[in-house]
């Protein structure tokens, strides 16, 4: 496995003023979420979008380490759908040029998230099309800063983007800082894996490498350490069926099993009862069973 490597150069670009202001950048508005001008509990700039019958809730609320945060809490979740989704969201504000590279920040902690990991992405809302920004993150129960790197697509317009951060599942994320910045050209190179001596993993086969399974996932690292933590004991492999490739986990009374397959045409498995499934970056998988593929995804009893 080789590791990533940042190296930034510097690459510049002239414009006529009249295509530079038409297509000027538009950062994330009040980031900081201290602005609340009405006085009605929620973020100004920001709010939810989903599907109805999702009970979810964006408030405002004063953090003993950050100041005024944004709260976002689902207690009953609708899943199956594409808009099935716990979002913070922002219309109408954020623009970014094409071919441009941005440096994305925020903070982030959760509480009982359900889903064990989050997303965000900045959308053109004309074509519901992925603008360059679209990757996941894994918060927990301490404040974490989170920062992605990304090419826009287009020139998106603000008055046609949704900046979005989402979660699917019940549970409460948190969010704090979010700032978006033009960066120079970022250019990517393989290095040799850097030393790693003296550092552990408590999770048994966490990179998924026993019995055939893909290369290691990073999203699915993330995503079973937050469903697991960090006292996790290794049950046992499935021997059957033999052509699955099932892991048994379990942590805290909660019992976590890793699917997949290099099986083509595998045969559906119908889901425990007392389970939910999820697939890899912890999301809920509707229906009342599943096909694997080689793609991991979990099965979860709590």
């Amino acid at each position: 496995m080789a590791t990533w490597i940042h190296i930034l150069c510097i690459a510049t670009s002239l414009l006529p003023a009249e295509i530079a202001k038409a297509q000027a950048d538009a950062p994330v508005f009040n980031g900081s979420f201290e602005q609340d001008a009405n006085k009605d509990g929620i973020p100004d700039g920001w709010a939810t979008a989903g599907r109805p019958g999702i009970e979810q809730r964006l408030t405002l609320v004063a953090d003993p380490q950050r100041g005024h945060v944004a709260k976002l809490s689902c207690t009953r979740f609708v899943p199956g759908f594409p808009d099935s989704h716990v979002m913070l969201a922002q219309l109408d504000r954020v623009g970014v040029r094409a071919g441009q590279w941005y440096h994305l920040r925020l903070w982030a902690r959760a509480k009982d998230l359900e889903s064990a990991s989050a997303r965000v992405a900045l959308v053109n809302r004309q074509r519901w099309a992925n603008a360059g920004l679209d990757d996941s993150f894994a918060p927990r129960e301490a404040w974490e800063p989170f920062e992605f790197f990304f090419r826009a697509k287009e020139d998106l317009k603000p008055q046609d983007s949704r900046f979005q951060i989402w979660f699917s599942g019940t549970g409460t994320l948190y969010v704090d800082d979010v700032t978006l910045e033009p960066i120079p050209e970022l250019r990517r190179q393989w290095h040799p894996q850097l030393p790693m001596a003296g550092v552990t993993n408590a999770i048994p086969n966490s990179g998924f490498e026993c019995g055939g399974a893909p290369r290691k996932q990073y999203a699915a690292q993330a995503a079973l350490s937050r469903l697991l933590g960090p006292d996790v004991e290794f049950v046992r492999k499935w021997a059957e069926p033999a052509w699955l490739q099932a892991f048994e986990f379990r942590s805290r009374g909660r019992t976590v099993t890793v699917l997949w397959t290099r099986k083509a045409g595998a045969s559906a498995l119908t889901i425990p009862k007392g389970c939910r499934a999820l697939d890899l970056m912890g999301n809920r998988l509707a229906g009342p069973e599943i096909i694997p593929t080689d793609v991991p995804v979990y099965w979860v009893q709590d």
